[in-house]
């Protein structure tokens, strides 16, 4: 769900390795949840999934928006490939916004405004291709259950 703005932008970036002077990556792929390809196997069919989400119409220079917040962990189980005794959990928090509005105007067409971040504990952190490298990964880690909205 985006619109033909961050669309172009997605696919542009979906493939690259890039890292900007910040050093932050420019691939799109983390805007969705991607296992690297022969790198990671599910264990199951079953994702769990936990939080929270409401909508609300706000006004946005004096025009009417539909604003969708989210905040919710995806928690998947996996092995690596030959390596069934190697299973574990990799556990990814996202958070943020799905705004809906006529962003050109009265004239434009009700769209909407993709505005979702998050992190992913157990995943290698040096890899630049945007896919989830399940490992030992050195990331902020995020205890069960524990959503952005809450205090640690």
């Amino acid at each position: 769900m985006l619109n033909s703005l961050q669309l172009k932008q997605f696919l542009a970036g979906l493939h690259t390795t890039k890292v900007n002077k910040s050093e932050t990556d420019e691939n799109t792929r983390d805007w969705i949840t991607s296992f690297a390809p022969g790198g990671t196997k599910s264990v199951t069919t079953v994702v769990k999934v936990h939080g929270t989400m409401k909508a609300g119409a706000v006004r946005e220079s004096g025009s009417p928006v539909l604003r969708i917040t989210a905040d919710y962990l995806f928690v998947y189980v996996v092995e690596p490939p030959g390596d069934p005794a190697g299973w574990m959990r990799v556990v990814q928090q996202a958070s943020g916004t799905v705004e809906f509005g006529s962003w050109a105007g009265a004239a434009g067409s009700f769209e909407p405004w993709y505005s979702i971040g998050g992190s992913t504990s157990g995943v290698r952190c040096d890899t630049h291709d945007g896919y989830l490298n399940a490992g030992t990964g050195s990331g902020r880690q995020v205890r069960g259950f524990q959503r952005a909205a809450q205090p640690p």
